[in-house]
């Protein structure tokens, strides 16, 4: 039914570009530009995680172009070694004028009862496994020993429905942690800016991140990072300078970096600053719609 509607939408609307996403998305539009005979774009944002089966690099002959929102993830399409013309390496972009520095976090703070005085680490992310949620949290006991006042912030909710038991399982390790009253679970929030803007330090634990859009969110609020240094995360944080990265096997670094910016304000601010100006450097979102422009325009002969 999808493929009848989508076949007579494209020809009765002249539509020269078909640019999808996700593996039975791609797998449909790929037949319709087919069928057709107009452009196909696939835009590839993950990266494999356990099981999962790689059927876009299986099917990669048949689109004309690959968008890849980190080299990471191009990597996945590598034939002997080489990565092939069709792939483009466009990096995600985040709105600037929507993300910025002078967003306020009071609001946010006094919905959850958190004074001015009190320094959050937090982290924003759904409640699928790939996001590593119990690595920050096993991590939180030592950090206490550094800053008796800090107070850790989760936010996020459910990735799908078979993630429903996550959350309950990851308040149970803080519950046998005695991290109650350090924690707090914010559930979804769709306002992200203020969310973020509430946090002094902003922590991502992801092991297989492809482009993080939170990770440029918390550039763009000119907040401190620690992050794994993993997946695509070194494309996007220049380490020990807009951010830290450490190993995601060196859970001892990961405390440390947080530490370090506990317990100095002038190093806080130092980073913030730093990643602040790289994303406006280089992932502006306005950059990203000219470079997918660019590919758009290579496929119609323009």
């Amino acid at each position: 039914k999808a493929f009848s509607f989508l076949k007579k939408y494209v020809r009765q609307n002249d539509i020269d570009i078909i640019h999808s996403y996700t593996p039975r998305n791609n797998i449909l539009s790929a037949a319709v530009g087919k069928i057709t005979g107009i452009s196909l774009i696939w835009h590839e944002r993950n990266l494999i995680y356990g099981k999962e089966k790689d059927l876009d690099r299986r099917f990669s002959f048949l689109p004309d172009r690959i968008i890849c929102n980190s080299h990471a993830v191009a990597e996945r399409f590598q034939i002997r070694g080489k990565i092939p013309k069709k792939i483009r390496v466009i990096l995600n972009g985040v709105d600037l004028k929507k993300f910025h520095p002078q967003i306020s976090g009071d609001e946010v703070r006094r919905k959850f009862g958190i004074g001015d005085d009190r320094i959050i680490v937090g982290m924003i992310a759904n409640f699928h496994p790939r996001k590593n949620h119990e690595y920050f949290i096993s991590a939180m006991p030592k950090i206490i020993k550094y800053s008796p006042d800090v107070l850790f912030v989760i936010a996020g909710g459910e990735y799908s429905e078979g993630d429903r038991v996550r959350e309950e399982k990851l308040k149970r390790m803080i519950k046998e942690l005695n991290l109650k009253n350090r924690v707090i679970f914010t559930g979804f929030r769709a306002d992200v800016p203020p969310v973020l803007a509430s946090f002094n330090i902003f922590v991502l634990t992801s092991v297989l991140e492809a482009c993080s859009r939170v990770l440029l969110e918390a550039m763009a609020m000119a907040k401190p990072i620690v992050a794994l240094d993993s997946g695509g995360n070194p494309e996007l944080i220049e380490n020990n300078l807009s951010g830290i990265l450490v190993p995601p096997d060196s859970q001892e670094n990961f405390i440390k970096a947080i530490v370090s910016f506990l317990v100095d304000k002038n190093r806080r601010e130092e980073f913030g600053f730093k990643a602040r100006e790289r994303a406006e450097k280089f992932f502006d979102v306005k950059r990203n719609a000219k470079e997918t422009d660019t590919v758009y325009l290579e496929l119609v002969g323009q």
